[in-house]
Formats: C-alpha cells, sequence, structure tokens
C-alpha cells in the first residue's frame, strides 16, 4: 500500500516458461518503486523507501532484491508471504464489534509472523553462502536484511491501529484493515522540510528544532549516535578537565567585572561636571567591556548547560536508567512512550514519532514530539496558578505516574509537565521530553530521582487496562525499537507493576474519578509518593 505514487507506464506482462523459477505472481504495470528509480535513482528510492510504503509486494520486493533464481525456495516463501499479506489486508474489513477487530487483526498479525519466520531463514542463507539464492549486488542484498525492521514496524503499526478501533472509533466498521492503516498515526518515519521549520529550542539536555507540520506545531529532536562517556573512568577525567575550563572562564569574567567597577569609578571621579570628550572616552571604553561581560557571561552559560547535558546521560541514561551509552538510540525511547501510552489510552504523552530531517548536508533521523497545550508545572508554580486541588488534574497525575512506572522514566521534573485546561474547565496532562526512559532497569519499588514507587492512590480506569494487558502486544508494539533486554526490563517492570495494581484492585483501593478529593491530595503530601507531591 503505497501512498506516494508515481504514474506508471504500461508494459507486456512477462511470459514464463515451464521451470522458469518465476512465482506465479500477477505482473502488474511498472511498480511505483520500478518508476521512482527510473526518476530519482536507485539508491534514493531504498534509501527513502520506509517513507513512501509500508510493506512491498512480491513485485515492489524483486524491483529491491532482484528475481528468484529457479531453487531459491526460501526467496519464493517470503515473496508469497509478501502478498499473502498484502491480499489480506485489502480484503478484509477492521470488524464490526471489539470481538471481530481483535480476530481479524490477530489474523493479520499471525501472517506477519509468519512472514517473518519465512525472512529468518532467507537470512541466515545469506550469512551463510554470500547472496545465496538472490543475483545481485550488496545494495539488493541490503534490501532484504531490512525487510526485518519493516516487517516489526508493519506489526507495530498493526497493534496501534487494532488498538485504535478496538477502543472505539467513530468508523468502526466497513473500512479494509488496509486503509484502517493507511489513516491511523502509525509508526511510518515522517520527512520535515526546511521550509516548515519556525524556530529553535532546547528539550531537555538537546538542542531541538521547532516546526509547523502540516498545521501541527511540533519539535523534532536528533538521535545522537552515542553518549559522551562509556563509564566512570572517562566520565571522572571528563569532569577534571570541566572543572578547569569552568575556572578558567570564571577567572576572566571576574577580571573583566572589575573593570567594569574600575571604570565606574572613573566616571564618578570626574564629578558632576566633567570633560566631556574625557567622560566620553570612559563611557565607550565601558561599553566594550560591558559587552564582553555579556560574552564571557554567555560562555560559562553554554559551558554549564552542555556539561549538565553530559552528566545528565551519564547519571541518568547510563547508570540510572540503563541504556546503552554506545548505541542510545533516544528517538526510538521517545516514539515507544508514545505508542504505549496510545496503546492504554492514557493520553498523557506528547505524542511522537520516528522522522527524517531535510538538511543542506542530507537527512538527519530522529524523533518529532507533537507540541504540547498548557504551561509548565515549573512555570504555574512560579505564578502561583496550579491548583493541586483539582480532582482530575489528581486522576490524570496519577496516569502520567503509571506509564512512567512502566517505562522507568525517571526525569519527569517540573518543566516537562503541562497542564491546560478548555474552555469548559477540562485539565489535560502531557508528558513531554520521554528520551531518557525505557532502559533495562526494573526496579519501581523504590524512588528513582523523580519517579517514586507507586503511591497508595491510583487511577481505577487505567489500572484497569494495565491489568488486562497482553503482554505479547506490549512486546510487539515496540520491538522495532527497544533491544531485547530493554523489553524484558518493560515486562519485569509491568508485571511487578500488575501484581500491586490486582492486590490494590482486590482490595478496593483504586480510585475512580469522583473519588480524589481534598483528602485524598491532602495524603498524597503525607506519603510523598505521587506526581501530585512532587509537583507541590
Amino acid at each position: 500500500m503505497f501512498h506516494t505514487r508515481i504514474a506508471p507506464t504500461r508494459r507486456p506482462a512477462r511470459k514464463r516458461s515451464k521451470g522458469s523459477g518465476f512465482i506465479d505472481v500477477p505482473q502488474p504495470a511498472v511498480h511505483d518503486v520500478v518508476a521512482m528509480q527510473r526518476v530519482i535513482g536507485n539508491r534514493a528510492t531504498l534509501q527513502h523507501l520506509n517513507l513512501l510504503q509500508r510493506l512491498p509486494d512480491s513485485a515492489a520486493m524483486i524491483a529491491l532484491a532482484g528475481e528468484p533464481k529457479k531453487k531459491s525456495t526460501r526467496y519464493k516463501a517470503f515473496l508469497t508471504k509478501l502478498d499473502t499479506y498484502r491480499n489480506f489486508i485489502r480484503s478484509n474489513t477492521v470488524g464490526r464489534n471489539a470481538g471481530e477487530v481483535t480476530a481479524n487483526f490477530r489474523n493479520a498479525l499471525d501472517i506477519i509472523a509468519e512472514a517473518q519466520a519465512a525472512l529468518d531463514p532467507l537470512i541466515a542463507k545469506i550469512d551463510s553462502k554470500g547472496f545465496g539464492t538472490l543475483s545481485g549486488t550488496k545494495r539488493k542484498r541490503q534490501a532484504i536484511y531490512n525487510m526485518k525492521t519493516e516487517l516489526q514496524k508493519e506489526r507495530a503499526s498493526l497493534i496501534m491501529t487494532q488498538t485504535r478501533y478496538a477502543t472505539g472509533d467513530p468508523k468502526l466498521g466497513g473500512a479494509m484493515i488496509a486503509n484502517a492503516l493507511s489513516s491511523s498515526k502509525t509508526p511510518q518515519a515522517m520527512r520535515l522540510l526546511q521550509s516548515n521549520i519556525t524556530g529553535g529550542d532546547r528539550g531537555g539536555s538537546s538542542e531541538v528544532t521547532r516546526y509547523n507540520q502540516s498545521g501541527t506545531e511540533g519539535f523534532f529532536k536528533q538521535n545522537k549516535d552515542a553518549f559522551a562517556f562509556k563509564d566512570q573512568q572517562e566520565f571522572d577525567t571528563a569532569e577534571d578537565a570541566n572543572g578547569i575550563r569552568i575556572g578558567q572562564i570564571g577567572t576572566r569574567l571576574r577580571a573583566k567585572m572589575q573593570q567594569q567597577i574600575d571604570l565606574n569609578a572613573q566616571l564618578t571621579a570626574l564629578g558632576d561636571n566633567p570633560d566631556a570628550n574625557a567622560a566620553k572616552a570612559i563611557q565607550d571604553q565601558l561599553e566594550v567591556v560591558n559587552d564582553e561581560v555579556q560574552q564571557i557571561q554567555a560562555e560559562m552559560d553554554t559551558a554549564r548547560t552542555e556539561w549538565n547535558a553530559k552528566q545528565n546521560e551519564f547519571y541518568i541514561g547510563t547508570q540510572l536508567v540503563g541504556i546503552n551509552p554506545h548505541n542510545p538510540r533516544l528517538a526510538n525511547r521517545d516514539v515507544a512512550m508514545s505508542r504505549i501510552d496510545q496503546l492504554l489510552g492514557a493520553n498523557v504523552i506528547a505524542h511522537a514519532q520516528l522522522a527524517f530531517q531535510e538538511t543542506n548536508t542530507g537527512d538527519k533521523s530522529g524523533s518529532y514530539m507533537e507540541k504540547a497545550k498548557g504551561r509548565s508545572v515549573d512555570a504555574m508554580r512560579r505564578d502561583n496558578t496550579l491548583d493541586l486541588n483539582n480532582a482530575k488534574l489528581m486522576q490524570q497525575l496519577s496516569r502520567l505516574h503509571l506509564i512512567d512506572l512502566l517505562c522507568f522514566q525517571v526525569d519527569r521534573n517540573a518543566g516537562n509537565i503541562y497542564i491546560s485546561t478548555d474552555l469548559n474547565g477540562n485539565v489535560k496532562v502531557t508528558g513531554i521530553d520521554n528520551d531518557m526512559a525505557l532502559g533495562t532497569n526494573d526496579n519501581i519499588s523504590i524512588r528513582n530521582q523523580e519517579l517514586p514507587p507507586l503511591s497508595k492512590y491510583v487511577d481505577a480506569d487505567l489500572a484497569n487496562r494495565l491489568i488486562q494487558l497482553d503482554t505479547r502486544v506490549l512486546s510487539d508494539l515496540v520491538t522495532d525499537l527497544l533491544t531485547p533486554g530493554e523489553i524484558n526490563a518493560m515486562i519485569s517492570r509491568f508485571e511487578k507493576l500488575k501484581q500491586q495494581l490486582i492486590k490494590m484492585r482486590d482490595n478496593k483501593q483504586l480510585l475512580s474519578p469522583d473519588q480524589w478529593t481534598l483528602a485524598v491530595k491532602n495524603e498524597l503530601f503525607q506519603e510523598d509518593k505521587s506526581y501530585v507531591s512532587n509537583a507541590r
């Protein structure tokens, strides 16, 4: 199912002789990928393939990786599965009720699993015998390898779309699965054009680019290939060097500030009726020194910000969360948290998806996060507009806490929780900057920086959804984004959280929307295990 269409030209159907080795696939008009190859070249086509389509059918795969040889049973089996999946999603509807939706999408997921099973021996064959059963270049071989990621993405797309429809999408009914996948906010990467840039900002410890993308404001954060430090020794060495750097900047700053004091003293000494030329000379010199002071202060601020970012990567990212410093994949974590939030219907995490940023030196990969509405807790605390007595706010902060426990988001500070209120007084909480999460740490029984352990006051609605969640669905949802170790840690946190919630449910401790009272708020303050108490 291609989202970008290039008008094809017709070619005659290819004749097959008996034993020719070609699989029995109808020959269409020149395929989109082939037409694109003619327009922009094969390399560019491969580079942007995942921006233009979900999964190729057999004809598209052949255009990328070549025709199967006569005895290429593995390759043919994989091509057949691609067509089986394409035909299934084009000929089956989403379903008329939650049961049908679950059954239809389970069938689609089973076909994807079969395609993955057919792909594994094909990749193994390539690994053992070079290109093995396929003819062509290294580029074509890479197209086969890329399909492993594409199948994982499609699996996540199916799960997200199933969730959307099973939870009451208004268009539930006769839509084909293929069309439902097209119209959903699925995990496909988006392309951000330079013409849509509206400014810059900071997102957590990284620089971000502000965009207006199709009428929606958001921020692009570029991926990092690696953190600054891989171990304590590297960090300690850099910390010593940074201390020297900060000290040197501070020495220069103090010297310039002393010049300010001296020049101001000279102006004062001139008295009430100074010589105009002498006064102007001092004033001109003072303006130069003032500018230099501002420049050195800016240098100091930059040095401290840069060090703070590296320090957070090491202490929070690597040591606390358990992120691999050699391959942090922060964009993947940002997107994974967004997907998990959508899967559970919590609606407390800013929507994010993988993205490519267009630049003069080529595309940069990262994530695009939609701008959160409202203002941060930090800003609201400063001007005393934060109302922690609001029942809806308490409930939504509980939801955010549950999602963060599942994902091990330990840096939920007052600057990355946004609160908005509509004209009817409805409150909405949104968590932003979610990339320092989903590592290999699974210990949620203690306070981890800003993340407290589970409160005894929990939103009943989201708690029940977590209790009923299938771990296979949760794992499938992020399999294209996280490593097996990170997924295992997430499942471990989920099981621990689930057991606590089941016990609370059985003891009738989960709170409905009307139970978030002033008395509960006071209890939350006393126990100090919630985002309500964190926000005060």
